[in-house]
């Protein structure tokens, strides 16, 4: 029992630091900076090879993107780890949100759905709300599979992962209800988008790609005609003036935040696949895929070179 109190309470010493204020914040700064610092890095470097060796920098130009292809059997190896495991997660955490979320709309009239009296559903979606935004940390190993395998991280990319890391914070913190709508669609997603990629490493070709990207699009709109319906009725807010202003936050900022992604994922799907449907192009190359949603993988030469989405 001694035991189990002892670590229910260093849990709970973890989760009320993490929803400090200054750990997002502070993240989502350090990794803009990182990326940005990594991204000229890289940038520099390709150049520098370019002006030595200018007709070998023509040569590669001209090559198939699977000559890109890192070698390494432990990058490899480590990608495709990362994303069966960040896949199996999602479907776990989709999973527990889901059934709650049904069996509240399946039992309840639509308005107290909506307003979760008691906040019944609200208790059982506030652990894995948490572990959601927790995940949002590691994610960014997206970008250091980029960074590993020598490929700039693209601006979609790191705006999603640094303002997904601000938006689920503000939703854990302010114990808001409507958070389930970000992490039931988003757990969704991205449990088949990181099983896309695992295939892709093992040289297996889903016919799902642009598919996923439609996906993501669609998860925004949904998310959007849910959060209007909530920062619409007074009832879903806390009467606690600090917990209101929270939640009020959180739901704002959410919805600025997924306007601006529908921007930019539009802009990625006419730049990368009209692209590609122009050259007739069966599959995309690493360079046009860098914009693509988060979770890069190793792929075989069979297939593409790197998949690296934001």
């Amino acid at each position: 029992m001694d035991s189990l109190q002892s670590t229910s309470s260093f849990l709970g010493g973890i989760k009320n630091v993490s929803l400090h204020w200054e750990v997002p914040i502070f993240s989502a700064f350090i990794y803009i900076v990182w990326v940005v610092r990594n991204n000229k890095r890289i940038k520099e470097k390709k150049e520098k090879k370019e002006i030595l060796n200018p007709q070998l920098s023509i040569s590669n130009k001209s090559k198939k993107s699977s000559s890109v292809t890192p070698k390494s059997v432990q990058l490899k190896t480590f990608i495709f780890a990362h994303n069966m495991g960040m896949s199996i997660f999602s479907m776990l955490v989709f999973k527990k949100t889901f059934e709650v979320i049904y069996t509240g709309f399946r039992t309840l009239p639509f308005e107290k759905f909506i307003v979760d009296p008691g906040n019944q559903m609200e208790k059982k979606l506030s652990p894995w709300i948490w572990i959601f935004y927790i995940s949002k940390y590691y994610e960014v190993v997206d970008t250091l599979i980029l960074f590993m395998s020598n490929k700039e991280s693209s601006f979609l990319q790191m705006y999603h992962h640094a303002g997904a890391i601000v938006a689920c914070w503000l939703v854990s913190l302010s114990e808001s209800y409507s958070g389930w709508i970000w992490v039931v669609l988003n757990s969704f997603i991205h449990s088949t988008m990181y099983l896309y990629y695992a295939m892709t490493v093992v040289g297996i070709r889903a016919p799902f790609k642009r598919a996923i990207t439609f996906m993501q699009i669609g998860q925004f709109f949904v998310g959007l005609f849910f959060g209007s319906i909530y920062i619409s009725r007074e009832t879903t807010f806390s009467s606690d003036p600090t917990l209101r202003f929270y939640q009020y936050s959180a739901i704002i900022f959410n919805i600025v935040y997924v306007i601006i992604l529908i921007g930019l994922f539009i802009n990625f799907e006419r730049q990368t696949y009209r692209k590609i449907s122009a050259k007739k192009a069966p599959v995309a190359n690493q360079v046009e895929l860098t914009e693509s949603i988060p979770a890069p993988v190793l792929a075989s030469k069979s297939s593409s070179a790197l998949l690296s989405p934001s």
